[in-house]
C-alpha cells in the first residue's frame, strides 16, 4: 500500500502537457493511462505542433519516463519506511 505521493509528479507532468497541447486543438484524455497519446501526438510529423513545442513536450515525456522507472523503487522504500515506523503503523 502506498499512498501515491512518488506519482504525483509524474501526474503533474503529464497533465501539463496535456493543457499546453489543447493551446494547439489537441486534445487527450485524461489520466495516466493515456500518456502514451500524448506521445504520439508529438511524434506525429503531419501534427499543427510547431517544433519548440515537440521539444518541450519531449523534455517533459522523457522527465515522466524517468518517474517512471523510479516510482517502484520509492514505493518500495515508502513501504519499507511505513513497515518500520511506529508512527506510521499507528495511523
Amino acid at each position: 500500500m502506498t499512498s501515491g505521493c512518488a506519482r504525483e509528479p509524474r501526474t503533474r507532468e503529464i497533465n501539463l502537457l496535456r493543457g499546453h497541447l489543447t493551446k494547439f486543438g489537441l486534445v487527450v484524455p485524461r489520466g495516466t493511462a493515456y500518456a502514451f497519446r500524448l506521445e504520439k501526438v508529438l511524434r506525429d510529423p503531419d501534427s499543427c505542433l510547431p517544433n519548440a513545442v515537440r521539444e518541450l513536450g519531449s523534455a517533459r515525456l522523457e522527465e515522466t519516463q524517468s518517474l517512471d522507472r523510479k516510482i517502484p523503487s520509492l514505493d518500495k522504500a515508502q513501504k519499507a519506511f511505513a513497515d518500520e515506523s511506529e508512527d506510521a503503523k499507528r495511523m
